[in-house]
């Protein structure tokens, strides 16, 4: 299965694990017309940079770069975006994370 996990692999989450860090939501995809990804900056934006939440974005798409743009020009320092990842990493960023993010 293509987009499916696999489970023969431990995974390694990507940050040590702190009872202090932000709560750390994850979006792996496309960053696409589809994707509604501007939706997670507006979410960002409300929840603010101290509000213990990080966003990590991970992929790419044709909409990446306008992305990252308006997060630095709204200021959303806890945005990360990373680009695309092989899928044997990809099991490392959802160790890391305490929920994923499913917009469309």
């Amino acid at each position: 299965v293509p987009n499916g996990a696999d489970t023969t692999h431990p995974a390694a989450p990507m940050l040590p694990d702190d009872p202090a860090r932000p709560l750390t939501l994850v979006y792996a995809g496309a960053h696409g017309p589809a994707n509604g990804l501007d939706r997670v900056l507006d979410a960002a934006e409300r929840i603010g940079v101290d509000g213990g939440v990080r966003f990590l974005m991970v992929g790419d798409g044709p909409l990446r770069q306008s992305l990252q743009d308006a997060a630095a020009e709204r200021r959303l320092d806890h945005v990360t975006f990373v680009g695309s990842l092989p899928k044997a990493e990809l099991r490392n960023v959802f160790a890391t994370a305490d929920a994923g993010l499913m917009v469309l």
